[in-house]
Order: structure tokens, then sequence, then C-alpha cells
């Protein structure tokens, strides 16, 4: 039987924003399976642990936590497991309670506009957890620990397509509006950006079938687009059926417009070799 250890009493930080009746009151952390020998700095340190402390909303009553596995990243924590005590109200029995902590990350809507057509650009790459070898995706990412999405979102297109977009050329469509694909077990939300760029033929040739993706996190992406019609029969990724409802309904309603969000795309040394083709066209 696994041994499950007091390592923490976690307090909601006074002035937070959940008015939390329990923000004066002391909540026992234990520690179980994979996770025994965690201690209470690194479970602190793991942000997405205490945003979702801080965030509970006010008619949620948290009576205990148990963390029961770790993934590390390196030295740090990448993901967690929980399991809370937390009643409605604070009466009647538990609600469902097994969390997967990871986080918030971004997704990205680019869209390459070339020759009077619009494309989308996509990431193909191994997903263990589906059991897929090549899933067709919108390029995404996980957040940072400092919660900047507007970088995150720029440095996933650096690695991920070798595409350059300055912070201020990337625009949010769920600014109000926190996007959750899983909230029955999992705490992720998704931050959507999207980006447009004219490009010529043969940039976008130059992105079919291309290898990219980050070695130190053993990622495997190749490059692909589609025209902007076809996004919705071309892929079973959710991340791009929300980015495209969220995308045309901004249009339509006038929050945002459908055109080109800068005017040069900057290239890599992994872009050299067509560089010269680019600049003839």
């Amino acid at each position: 039987m696994s041994v499950i250890t007091t390592i923490s009493t976690y307090r909601k930080p006074v002035g937070a924003k959940s008015q939390l009746d329990l923000e004066n009151v002391d909540i026992p952390v234990y520690v179980t399976g994979t996770a025994s020998s965690l201690t209470e700095a690194q479970l602190l340190s793991f942000k997405p642990f205490t945003a979702w402390f801080d965030g509970m909303n006010p008619e949620l009553y948290v009576e205990s936590v148990t963390v029961t596995d770790v993934h590390w990243f390196g030295s740090r924590i990448g993901f967690m497991t929980i399991k809370s005590v937390t009643r409605l109200m604070g009466t009647g029995p538990p609600l469902p309670g097994i969390v997967f902590l990871r986080g918030g990350s971004v997704a990205m809507l680019v869209v390459l506009r070339c020759e009077g057509r619009k494309y989308v650009l996509l990431v193909k790459q191994p997903r263990v957890a589906v059991g897929r070898s090549a899933l067709v995706e919108l390029p995404a990412g996980m957040l940072d620990g400092d919660g900047n999405f507007a970088g995150v979102a720029a440095k996933e297109m650096r690695e991920e397509a070798h595409i350059d977009f300055k912070h201020s050329e990337l625009v949010c469509m769920s600014e109000s509006n926190k996007q959750y694909p899983s909230p029955g077990g999992c705490d992720e939300f998704i931050e959507y950006f999207y980006a447009s760029a004219a490009v010529t033929p043969a940039f976008l040739r130059s992105l079919d079938g291309r290898a990219t993706g980050c070695e130190a996190e053993n990622e495997r992406i190749r490059l692909s687009y589609v025209p902007y019609e076809d996004l919705w029969c071309a892929t079973g990724d959710a991340k791009a059926a929300v980015a495209c409802h969220l995308f045309e309904n901004l249009v339509r309603n006038r929050y945002m417009r459908d055109e080109v969000t800068t005017t040069q795309v900057f290239r890599g040394p992994e872009l050299d070799y067509v560089a010269a083709g680019l600049k003839e066209e």
C-alpha cells in the first residue's frame, strides 16, 4: 500500500482573484506514488498547481489534495496528477476530482496568402496518446513559466515553421474567453493567435514536408499546408475547428479583420537555399 505523506498546507494568497472562503484556511496537501519524494518547494514552484488552487470558484470548497504522479522535464516539473476532495458549496458527496495539471498552451492559426488564395500552415507529428505517427495539427506549444502567451506563440512559429512573427503581428482571438479542450479531467486552457503573411509560391513549396521541431524536446515535426476552405476536413485536430470558429466569428462581428498582419516573413539559415528563388519571384 502506498504511503501518503503530508508535505504542505496550502493557503490561498489574500487578495487572489477568487474570493474563495478558504483564503485563511490551510488545505492539507499529501503526496503518494511517484510523487512521494516531492518537496513543498518543488510543489509550490509548479505554477499550474498554484494557479489551479488560486483560481478556484467560490462555490467549490477544497478540503484536501493528494499529488499522485509527477512527470519531470529535466529538473523542472512538466506534468502533475492530483486527486482532490472538493464539494459544491461545502456539502454533499465529493465531486470528481482527479486532475491532470499541465497549465496553459497556445495554438496558432497562420494564414499564408499566395496568388489570391489563403492557405493554413499545419504540422505533422507523432502523438503517442492517440496512437498516430503523423497527426495533422495547428502549430501549438505549452505556456512558459512567465505567462507570456504571445512570446510562446512567436517562439513556436520560429521553432516549428522557421517563420518569425513579431509580437505586434499576432492577434489574440481568445483574450476574453478562455478555451478548455478537456475540462473533465485536465486544467489546460488554450490561447488562440492569428497571424497572416503574404508569401510567394516558392515559399509555400519550401514548407511542404520540411522537418522542424526542437531537438532538445525530441520533437519530430514536418510542415504542411492546406487551402483555408479545406481545413475543416484536412485534420481531426480540435484546435483547428476552434481556431476557425473564433476567426470567422470575430471577423463577421468586426472585432478583427481578415487581413495580412505582416508584410515580411523572416527566414532563418535553414531557408538560405531557397532565398535566391524567393527574391527572384
